[in-house]
């Protein structure tokens, strides 16, 4: 059995792709990977008071909290806006206060636009609920959804290697790293860039190597709409990232993660490799996001006179 393993995990470093006979693929082999949070805006609590359980022509106030959980970040999540859906047609609705950390506009009775919320600031939305008369009992779970814009971007490494200093280290039984470096920013929705096999050999400057680059849902919710604006997709010193960009211009999610898009990458027109050289491709992506939450709420008749 140990020598199964063995061969097996062979295997899959030399293909660098799936486990033999499975449909298991281990991404990453090789690489130094740090991924940061992936939900920034969360509902921290809602609240229905003084109860939960309204009477006809009674009235509550559905209280709701947005939090930024994020510690600090170089972006702040844009347009966030905060809509109460799905009341059952059992109440008048009636947006009464709407504000964020830098204010808050309504837009209609449902809806409260926040705009942007910094790192640990909480927005607070409430809504009026009236009753409706009804002659027996209903229950209603009310719907909050939160959507906000956001930017994600990741970077990772690529090194070059000249082949025969690579050749005369290995006779000296030293060895260069071959450890990519991938950075991928917070946001529940990721770019990722992978190039597998290195270090990529190169004699006379001349040698390549197969990029991947792809996107995966890491929150609890999802891609409001179906676009993902790839904002930027490049490598300095680096040709061939480009027709990764051009293949991913419509990215589509099937579940929770894009199609792969692959291209072979070299070292750009001037760049040359002495030794070895790193190089880093950065991507990032523009998109807008939404998550839910529903709370339980009993409407019961009036009491009888």
């Amino acid at each position: 059995m140990k020598k199964y393993i063995a061969v097996v995990a062979l295997i899959v470093l030399i293909s660098g792709c799936t486990i033999p006979g499975t449909n298991i693929e281990l991404p990453f082999l090789g690489a130094s990977v740090k991924e940061y949070s992936d939900d920034v805006v969360v509902i921290d609590m809602i609240r229905v008071t003084p109860s939960s359980e309204i009477r006809s022509g009674e009235s509550a106030t559905l209280r709701v909290y947005i939090k930024n959980v994020m510690e600090s970040s170089e972006r702040e999540p844009q347009n966030v806006k905060v809509s109460l859906y799905n009341d059952c047609n059992l109440f008048d609705i009636n947006l009464i206060s709407c504000s964020g950390d830098k204010g808050g506009k309504k837009e209609g009775e449902r809806t409260c636009n926040i705009g942007t919320l910094g790192p640990q600031s909480t927005g607070i939305i409430e809504w009026k609920l009236k009753a409706k008369r009804v002659s027996v009992e209903n229950t209603c779970d009310i719907g909050i959804m939160v959507k906000y814009e956001y930017i994600t971007h990741s970077t990772s490494s690529v090194t070059f290697v000249n082949k025969k200093e690579y050749e005369r280290l290995l006779m000296e039984g030293k060895k260069i790293s071959s450890t990519a470096r991938i950075s991928v920013g917070e946001g529940p929705i990721k770019p990722y860039v992978e190039v597998r096999g290195q270090p990529i050999i190169v004699e006379d400057n001349e040698g390549s190597g197969l990029m991947r680059f792809w996107i995966e849902n890491k929150g609890k919710g999802e891609l409001y709409g179906d676009k993902i604006k790839l904002r930027e997709l490049k490598g300095e010193g680096i040709t061939g990232v480009e027709d990764c960009k051009k293949k991913a211009k419509e990215i589509r999610i099937i579940g929770r993660k894009s199609p792969f898009y692959v291209c072979e990458i070299k070292l750009g027109g001037g760049e040359r490799v002495e030794l070895e050289k790193t190089y880093w491709i950065n991507a990032k992506i523009e998109y807008t996001y939404s998550f839910r939450k529903t709370i339980r709420v009993d409407v019961k008749p009036p009491l009888s006179v």
